[in-house]
C-alpha cells in the first residue's frame, strides 16, 4: 500500500514543494489518485473479506465460518501459485489470507480472541480444534482468556484452560485474567480458574501493585473475596500507594470476613499443605470432592446433579455407571481386609466408576457432590445407592464448607438425616465456614425430631461456632420451646431463660 502511494506521489514531485501549501496540495492529489487506482480497490476488497469472516463470529454463524476456513484450506492444497510473485485473480484468491484462522481485525484480535470476547463457546471449541493459537495477543496485550474473564464467559474459560491457556499471562496494564474477573465481579470465572488450574497466582500484582484481592474488596464483591481467601490470598501485600486490601473494605462485613480468615488460618491435622502459604483451614485436601478433569467431565457432573435434583434414578445411575436397580447391590463386608476371593472381588468391583463414567465423589465448581444434592433434595433412594457406592459422607462444599448432613438438617430431611448418621464414619459435629454444626441448623429450624436423632447419635450441644455461640445459647436466646423441652429431658442442668 505504502509502495503504491509512494509511486503515485513521485508523479507530482516535479512541483515546487518548498513551501507548505504546495506540499499539502501535492499530498492531497497523490491520495486522490491512489484512491482511484486498482491497488486501493484490492486493499478495500481484502479488508471487506476480513470483516466478513469476523461477521460470522459476531452473528454466531458456525456453519458459515467452517465453510470459509474449509475453502481456504482446500485452495491452499489444490492450487499452487503461477510463480512466487504472481498476483493474478486465481493466485490472489488461492492465497487470500483473510480466510486464514490467524486473521486479525483492526484491534489485533484473532478469530479466537473475538469469539472469546463475545462468548461464542461452540466457535471457540471449533477454532481450538482447527489449531488456533490459544495465547495470541492483541494490541492491548490481552489473550482470549483475558476477554473470557473480562466478560464472565465461564464456558469459554473452561475450554481455553483445558487447552493449556496461560492462566497468569498479563496484559499491558499488568492485569492477569484473575484481575479482570475480580474487577468485574465475575465470581463464576474466579471459581472456574481455581477449579480447573492449580497454577493460578492468587497474589500476582498489576502495574499499580494491586492484587486480585485489592480489586475484589474495592468493588465490594464479597463472594469473590471469600473465594480468594479460601485459596490462600495474602491479606498483607500493599500496593504501590502502600494500601493493604483491608484499606479498601467498604463495610463491616468485609472487614469481619478478612478478620475471620486471619483468625482461623492456623494449620489443622486434617490439612495437607503444599507450600508455605497452604495453611488455611478451609483448604484441607481431605475435605472436598474430586475435581473433574476436562470440560466434558465438568459438563457431565452438572448433568448428573440435575438428574438427582429431578429425582431421575435411571439417568443418575447411568452417569455413575451403576445398575438402575438398587436391589442388584447388596454390599456386605469382605471376608477379611486382604481377601481377594471371587466374592470379595465382585464386592470391590460393585458400582465403581466405569472408565467413561463419573466418580461418585466428584464435585462441581462449588464443591457439591452427588451426595450433597441427594441430601439437599431428600432423594432417599438415590442417597442409599450413593452410600452403597462408597460416597464419602463428610466431604464439604468450597464456599460454605457444609457436609451433606448440614444440608439435610437445613432443609429438614428427617429420613436422610437418619440414613446419614447410620454411617459409622459420619461426622455429626462437623463445622461449616461459620463454625455451625448440623445440630445448630436443626435447632434454628426448631425441628425437634431431627434434633433428637442427632442427639441420639452423639451430637454435642456445647460446640461453639466462630461467634462463640453454642446450640444451648441459641435455643435460650430464640425461645425455641420444642427444642428446650427436649434438652431439659436430657440435661438436668439446662435452664430455659
Amino acid at each position: 500500500m505504502f509502495a503504491s502511494l509512494l509511486t503515485i506521489t513521485c508523479k507530482f514531485s516535479s512541483l515546487d514543494v518548498s513551501n507548505e501549501k504546495n506540499f499539502l496540495v501535492t499530498s492531497l492529489e497523490a491520495a486522490l489518485e491512489f484512491i482511484k487506482s486498482d491497488q486501493f480497490n484490492k486493499i478495500k476488497s481484502s479488508q471487506q473479506t476480513v470483516n466478513s469472516i469476523f461477521e460470522t463470529v459476531a452473528t454466531n454463524d458456525l456453519s458459515q465460518l467452517q465453510e470459509l476456513l474449509k475453502y481456504k484450506k482446500t485452495k491452499k492444497g489444490d492450487a499452487d501459485l503461477c510463480h512466487p510473485l504472481c498476483d493474478c485473480d486465481t493466485c490472489t484468491k488461492s492465497a487470500d489470507s483473510s480466510h486464514d484462522i490467524a486473521a486479525f481485525n483492526e484491534k489485533g484480535q484473532t478469530l479466537l480472541t473475538f469469539a472469546a470476547l463475545l462468548g461464542r463457546t461452540e466457535i471457540v471449541e471449533f477454532l481450538m480444534g482447527m489449531g488456533a493459537e490459544v495465547d495470541s495477543l492483541d494490541y492491548y496485550g490481552r489473550t482470549p482468556l483475558h476477554y473470557a474473564t473480562l466478560k464472565g464467559h465461564q464456558g469459554v474459560l473452561l475450554i481455553l484452560v483445558n487447552c493449556k491457556a496461560d492462566v497468569n499471562v498479563k496484559d499491558h496494564d499488568g492485569n492477569s485474567p484473575l484481575h479482570l474477573a475480580c474487577n468485574n465481579g465475575h465470581e463464576n470465572c474466579v471459581k472456574a480458574l481455581f477449579y480447573t488450574s492449580k497454577a493460578v497466582d492468587v497474589d500476582c500484582v498489576n502495574k499499580h501493585g494491586d492484587t486480585p484481592l485489592h480489586l475484589a474488596i474495592k468493588w465490594n464483591h464479597a463472594g469473590i473475596v471469600r473465594v480468594l481467601l479460601e485459596n490462600n490470598a495474602a491479606t498483607s501485600i500493599p500496593n504501590k500507594k502502600g494500601k493493604l486490601p483491608i484499606d479498601f473494605a467498604q463495610n463491616y462485613y468485609t472487614e469481619r470476613l478478612l478478620q475471620q480468615f486471619h483468625d482461623h488460618s492456623e494449620p489443622t491435622p486434617d490439612t495437607c499443605p503444599t507450600g508455605p502459604s497452604a495453611s488455611t483451614k478451609t483448604l484441607s485436601c481431605k475435605e472436598h470432592g474430586i475435581r473433574p478433569k476436562g470440560v466434558d467431565q465438568f459438563k457431565k457432573i452438572d448433568l448428573l446433579l440435575k438428574a438427582i435434583e429431578k429425582n431421575d434414578l435411571p439417568l443418575t445411575c447411568f452417569y455413575l455407571g451403576f445398575s438402575n436397580d438398587s436391589s442388584d447391590y447388596s454390599f456386605e463386608s469382605k471376608c477379611h481386609p486382604l481377601c481377594n476371593c471371587e466374592k470379595c472381588e465382585d464386592w470391590e468391583s460393585g458400582p465403581e466408576m466405569v472408565a467413561d463414567k463419573i466418580n461418585v465423589n466428584t464435585c462441581n465448581i462449588d464443591g457439591f457432590t452427588p451426595l450433597h444434592f441427594a441430601a439437599k433434595y431428600g432423594r432417599l433412594e438415590l442417597l442409599r445407592i450413593l452410600l452403597d457406592g462408597r460416597a464419602l459422607p463428610n466431604l464439604k462444599t468450597y464456599k460454605t464448607l457444609q457436609t451433606p448432613l448440614h444440608l439435610a438438617c437445613t432443609y429438614q430431611r428427617l429420613q436422610v438425616v437418619k440414613e446419614l448418621v447410620k454411617c459409622g464414619n459420619c461426622e455429626v459435629d462437623a463445622q461449616d465456614y461459620k463454625g455451625n454444626t448440623p445440630l445448630y441448623y436443626a435447632c434454628v429450624k426448631n425441628d425437634a425430631k431431627i434434633v433428637e436423632v442427632l442427639l441420639n447419635n452423639g451430637a454435642n450441644c456445647d460446640v461453639r461456632n466462630y461467634q462463640g455461640n453454642s446450640v444451648i445459647k441459641e435455643v435460650q436466646e430464640k425461645s425455641l420451646f420444642g427444642i428446650s423441652n427436649l434438652l431439659k429431658d436430657r440435661f438436668e442442668d439446662f435452664v430455659f431463660l
